[in-house]
């Protein structure tokens, strides 16, 4: 009996190569890799910013507050492994995980 293939399931299959590439790369850079960045709130001079960046086998995404007067603050940290971070980020809607996508395939480019 054939599988019948999702979009979604190649789009997921698609970021945990892309996902898989940028680990290599920041291994061989020693540096984090930036994953998206997305603004949540900005009042005057603050900014809590949810920021995602691959560093090694795990992608860690924080919000953090920073911007005027208040030190930068990290308000959550999430850790996930290339395999559990595909599916948290198709849950969190298809613009940012298109966007996500996008980003990895500019830096497998400049690879």
């Amino acid at each position: 009996m054939d599988k019948q293939v999702t979009i979604e399931e190649c789009m997921i299959s698609r970021l945990k190569s892309l996902l898989f590439r940028a680990s290599i790369l920041s291994f061989k850079i020693s540096k984090s890799i930036i994953v998206y960045r997305n603004i949540i709130e900005e009042k005057d001079d603050i900014v809590e910013e949810e920021i995602a960046t691959i560093s090694g086998p795990f992608i860690i995404v924080q919000v953090i507050t920073y911007g005027g007067i208040i030190a930068p603050n990290v308000q959550q940290q999430f850790v996930f492994d290339l395999d559990e971070f595909p599916d948290w980020a198709m849950n969190r809607g298809k613009e940012l995980f298109q966007r996500i996508l996008n980003n990895l395939e500019g830096i497998a480019r400049i690879e």
